[in-house]
């Protein structure tokens, strides 16, 4: 239901003033009024809140367009309804140019009256909806929000800040799961086409015989089937941004058309002779090795070089060990109901999380902190509630599991000799290379360095 405002008449006769006052009262709004513009911005200094304000045009001193004109600037965040009566219609639409939110001519009766405030009231609310969902929005996906200690999520962050104030097409590449709609998103929210649309378009989920006139539209008739006319999600994206998940979905032919789109910025729909002048901006992603793509046809060269004036390349989970942790106890938090938050992960659990492949990524991790918190864990998190909930995948063997079957084999005296020869054999066969290393033991790399210096391993 939409929240009654406030509403403030203005009008120097002192009977129509005193009918709308009554009529707004019975209908349940809360009512003031004045009997000139000069007393309704006192009113509204006076007073500091959005209302809606209904006002005569022709009054003595500062009339109705003038108080409308004040009010836009003042009070953004007020309504106008502009009375007129002298029956002519340019008074209206003048104050409909100014930015009235509607008019309504006298004499009018009590309905029609009423159904003009309750419209403005309809829309004031749809807009608040509007504007709070964008601010959550922008909230959710700013850059500082970002969960990234890993050393491989730096340059990422870099390089969505440069494509943040970018006009360029970016390009985003990595595994299944690993958030290449959370960074476009980013990207797109953080920077100058924030206000206007972000369309996602999974291509691979679009038919091949639909996906043309899904993104360029088409007219009526266009083909067997078009019963009405098609905008297309390239004109909905016009002045803000869009994403062409799974590019190398698309069929080639589809692509040749796509990069005369971006090479002429005009788009023709299906069945049309003239075109249309687009202006947006173009994310791809693609969980597809780009090589393999370019080399087999998936994808063709010309609209490669295209789409990808910017990339971010996304590291898989697996390669973000410092990460799991906090992620998953962030998506706990999210899941979790308020008055719900978890205290912690036990350190068995934790190190159950990190011995996991996470085939999945950060996509696999999300679900698997939701179906914990829906299955209704404990305040802590268990090792058993992982167990529980962990599909089962392969995962990796940690540190200590490699040291007890040392240890059981017989080739270290103790459970600390075996768990430092298991990190120096990792060590040896990545080449020293501690985020490879990290990663063969299933610990991150933090907890590698603490063990390397209780070992007396040289970095």
């Amino acid at each position: 239901m939409t929240m009654k405002p406030s509403i403030l008449v203005v009008e120097d006769d002192e009977v129509m003033r005193t009918t709308c006052v009554r009529l707004f009262d019975k209908a349940g709004y809360s009512v003031a009024s004045v009997s000139d513009g000069e007393a309704a911005i006192g009113w509204l200094r006076e007073q500091g809140e959005d209302c809606v304000v209904l006002t005569d045009v022709r009054m003595p001193g500062m009339d109705g367009m003038a108080l409308l004109e004040a009010i836009r600037s003042g009070w953004p965040g007020t309504e106008v309804i502009v009375m007129t009566g002298f029956g002519t219609i340019d008074n209206a639409v003048q104050a409909m140019k100014q930015g009235a939110a509607d008019y309504v001519t006298k004499p009018f009766n009590k309905d029609e009256l009423l159904l003009a405030v309750e419209r403005v009231a309809r829309m004031r609310g749809l807009r608040t909806r509007v504007d709070t969902l964008q601010q959550g929005m922008e909230s959710r996906y700013r850059f500082d929000s970002f969960i990234a200690g890993a050393e491989s999520m730096q340059s990422v962050l870099e390089g969505m800040i440069a494509a943040s104030r970018s006009k360029a097409s970016l390009l985003i590449t990595g595994e299944s799961g690993t958030g290449k709609d959370v960074v476009a998103r980013s990207v797109h929210f953080a920077g100058p086409r924030a206000e206007s649309s972000f369309v996602p378009v999974n291509c691979a989920s679009l038919p091949a015989e639909l996906i043309e006139s899904e993104l360029f539209g088409a007219l009526r008739g266009a083909y067997t089937g078009a019963t009405e006319a098609r905008q297309g999600l390239i004109r909905r994206a016009d002045g803000g941004t869009l994403m062409l998940d799974e590019v190398t979905e698309m069929p080639v032919g589809v692509q040749a058309k796509l990069l005369r789109v971006l090479q002429e910025k005009r788009v023709r729909p299906v069945g049309a002779t003239d075109e249309v002048e687009v202006d947006f901006r173009l994310i791809t992603a693609t969980n597809r090795d780009l090589g393999e793509a370019l080399e087999n046809g998936a994808l063709r060269e010309d609209l490669y070089y295209r789409i990808s004036v910017l990339q971010i390349h996304l590291p898989p989970l697996r390669e973000r060990c410092e990460d799991i942790l906090p992620l998953f106890r962030h998506f706990l938090d999210t899941a979790a109901s308020e008055g719900e938050m978890l205290e912690g992960i036990e350190p068995d659990a934790a190190d159950l999380i990190l011995a996991h492949d996470w085939p999945g990524n950060v996509r696999e991790l999300a679900n698997l902190a939701e179906r914990c918190v829906a299955m209704g864990v404990e305040r802590t998190i268990s090792v058993n509630d992982i167990r529980r909930h962990l599909t089962g995948r392969p995962r990796r063997r940690v540190a200590s599991e490699i040291a007890a079957d040392m240890t059981a084999a017989g080739s270290s005296p103790s459970l600390a000799g075996a768990e430092e020869a298991a990190i120096r054999r990792a060590l040896r066969e990545s080449g020293n290379n501690k985020s490879e290393a990290a990663r063969r033991l299933g610990i991150a790399r933090k907890t590698l360095y603490e063990k390397m210096r209780r070992y007396g391993i040289e970095r």
